[in-house]
């Protein structure tokens, strides 16, 4: 965005918001006019986000009588940008607390980011096999959010390690697997028996589990 340019936007809900973004429209157009400035109204534009397919409230915005067209957004960068600031984040907020245990619930939440990847499949003309988004993920730089989600609890358990989290009580919670004879056992948690899965998952079992389950993670060795 440069010095010259700006930008106005609104939360429309009812017809009403719509009079109130052309108001302030109406309001730049007599402001440039009174400090003697012109606008350069070719390069105005509309852009519009809403959940359906087809704009819900429609409404034909205009700068000094010249109506504004809508902008076509096909840019895959900015449509990536969307969705991890405003979807994803929310997705995995506290994931390593409340990290889900059954593979239903991942797939739900999994539907989520595939939903996107079909909106990015055909804005960006992405070719994909039917109901396989592996080629918009690799094209986009993502990865499925059960990844994601194993790669941030193992970041907090090696930050928690290092010393980068600074918990002595989550710390003590860490059950080090120490080798007194040589065994070909390459864990490196000892992890409790636990007779409901509650236990299994709750997150400093878990991060246990999956620093063994993952043999790139390794302690120093």
């Amino acid at each position: 965005m440069f010095a010259d340019d700006i930008k106005l936007f609104h939360r429309i809900s009812t017809p009403q918001d719509c009079i109130l973004l052309q108001d302030d429209l109406n309001s730049l157009v007599t402001w440039a006019a009174t400090h003697g400035l012109d606008l350069c109204i070719p390069k105005c534009s509309l852009m519009a986000f809403y959940r359906s397919l087809s704009c819900p409230i429609s409404f034909n915005y205009s700068i000094s009588g010249v109506l504004l067209e809508f902008a076509e957004f096909l840019w895959t960068s900015s449509l990536k940008v969307l969705f991890c600031s405003f979807v994803r984040s929310k997705l995995e907020y506290g994931a390593v607390i409340w990290c889900q245990a059954t593979m239903s619930d991942s797939y739900q939440l999994e539907r989520i980011q595939r939903k996107f990847l079909k909106c990015a499949s055909f804005t960006s003309s992405i070719d994909c096999p039917p109901h396989d988004y592996n080629p918009v993920l690799c094209h986009l730089v993502l990865t499925t959010l059960a990844d994601r989600r194993v790669q941030t609890n193992l970041s907090v358990l090696a930050k928690l390690i290092n010393g980068q989290i600074d918990s002595p009580v989550l710390l003590n919670k860490l059950n080090f697997r120490i080798k007194v004879f040589n065994s070909r056992s390459v864990f490196k948690f000892h992890i409790p028996f636990c007779s409901v899965n509650y236990l299994r998952n709750c997150p400093m079992s878990r991060m246990m589990r999956l620093a063994n389950e993952v043999p790139s993670f390794l302690l120093g060795d």
